[in-house]
């Protein structure tokens, strides 16, 4: 994570300092002989664990970082709490045990605890900021964006995203064969038709004869009236990618705007269950609303 120093910090405001907990965790791999966050997952851990000992799998950046609260340092282990080692690790049997002095050949779990001070200033937009990234962070923890549903929504979201590929890929290769075939010259196959022929009715799905005609054994008027067919069909072929396209964005707007319905539904019904925790009629009520919305989050998606 980037630090943020006072000189980014507005002067003349008022601000108050506050500290960010963090568990960096590693397990000890006996195939590799070393320690390392990457083989915490072989025991169902999480590289990080938050102050509760929610799992995270990164440091999260409060959203309003730059905005009304700054980092005045970088994230530093806690040398000052006991029993632990000159890098602030506790060492134990394994994660689910108590930090305790054990021998070094029964030593496969470490943590330590990592701390970082920041500023938040002390007004309105700073307390509401504080208060919506609380918020938002807490239906992080307690939403499936860290359990399977999140991983099978990712699957789901890549096989859509490959399938419009491909489908894009082949609309591409569709039209560059028509483009291909308008810029022939030589002998093509062509239907025979009068002077007084319309052409309204013509369509680039209609079946042409069998017959090769010669380009160069027809006269200026068949000429003249082929191309006005093809410049027809090429308006028509035109109009259609123009509509198909049109299409496209329409559904991708439509996408974006139920995202961005889904996000918002989730971070007000968070936040209104954090301003109305005063009383306990509140928090049921609030509950009932919460469960409500992650309902309505579940259809949307």
């Amino acid at each position: 994570m980037a630090a943020s120093s006072d000189e980014n910090t507005p002067p003349g405001e008022d601000y108050i300092y506050l500290r960010e907990e963090i568990w960096e965790n590693q397990y000890y791999s006996i195939a590799d002989v070393k320690w390392g966050r990457e083989f915490v997952d072989m025991v169902g851990m999480s590289p990080y664990s938050s102050k509760d000992m929610e799992p995270l799998d990164e440091f999260l950046e409060p959203q309003s970082i730059g905005d009304t609260s700054f980092w005045v340092d970088e994230w530093t282990p806690d040398m000052l709490m006991p029993n632990c080692d000159s890098e602030g690790w506790f060492y134990s049997v394994s994660f689910n045990t108590d930090n305790r002095v054990v021998d070094n050949d029964a030593k496969r779990a470490r943590k330590r605890r990592l701390i970082r001070h920041r500023k938040i200033l002390n007004s309105e937009k700073g307390w509401m900021n504080e208060l919506k990234n609380k918020s938002i962070m807490n239906s992080m923890l307690k939403t499936p964006l860290c359990h399977p549903c999140d991983q099978n929504l990712q699957r789901i979201l890549r096989e859509e995203l490959a399938k419009l590929k491909e489908d894009e890929e082949s609309y591409d290769a569709y039209v560059l064969q028509y483009e291909e075939n308008i810029n022939i010259v030589p002998k093509i196959k062509v239907k025979t038709r009068s002077a007084n022929s319309k052409t309204s009715h013509i369509s680039w799905q209609d079946d042409v004869d069998d017959e090769i005609v010669d380009l160069n054994d027809m006269s200026l008027e068949d000429l003249l009236r082929e191309e006005n067919i093809l410049l027809e069909l090429l308006q028509d072929m035109e109009q259609t990618c123009q509509t198909l396209a049109r299409n496209r964005e329409l559904i991708w707007s439509c996408a974006t705007d139920l995202q961005i319905v889904q996000q918002d539904t989730f971070g007000q019904a968070a936040l209104i269950q954090l301003v109305h925790q005063y009383t306990k009629e509140e928090r049921s009520s609030v509950g009932v609303f919460s469960v409500h919305a992650s309902d309505m989050l579940r259809c949307l998606q």
